[in-house]
């Protein structure tokens, strides 16, 4: 109801273009990608910060030990909470650390292009998604 009621269809979130992302479902993560932007119109600016902050937990779950942590403890040590914190242990394993660290210079590369260049936000963000898929 939640997420009906911020304008996402249950099948259409942020975080199932990230588990597309994850998963390499490249026509999946676009049908998301285009729903979010186009359909929603959801702010490109503001998904490329989603996309951030679940690459920031992936990449946080390869810390030693975190896998064994009590929510709690994540929680006050890291500011993760609820879904963030399932999806990042559910899936920082299918991704090794050079990818991560590979995939978040993208971001970042997004970011400035988005806030320097005049190329169309829209398909910047699919190329990211391209580019992280690919990664």
């Amino acid at each position: 109801i939640i997420l009906e009621f911020t304008g996402y269809d249950r099948e259409y979130t942020p975080e199932e273009l990230m588990t597309c992302i994850v998963k390499k479902d490249k026509n999946r993560a676009f049908t998301v990608l285009n729903n979010l932007l186009n359909n929603k119109g959801l702010n490109e600016v503001y998904l490329l910060s989603l996309i951030s902050n679940y690459y920031m937990d992936l990449i946080s779950f390869k810390s030693a030990g975190l896998d064994s942590m009590d929510s709690r403890v994540i929680y006050q040590k890291y500011k993760m909470w609820g879904d963030r914190v399932k999806f990042a242990k559910n899936y920082h394993k299918l991704m090794n650390i050079k990818s991560l660290v590979v995939s978040f210079d993208q971001i970042i590369d997004t970011d400035k292009k988005m806030k320097t260049s005049m190329l169309d936000p829209k398909t910047l963000m699919a190329s990211l998604v391209e580019g992280l898929i690919n990664t």
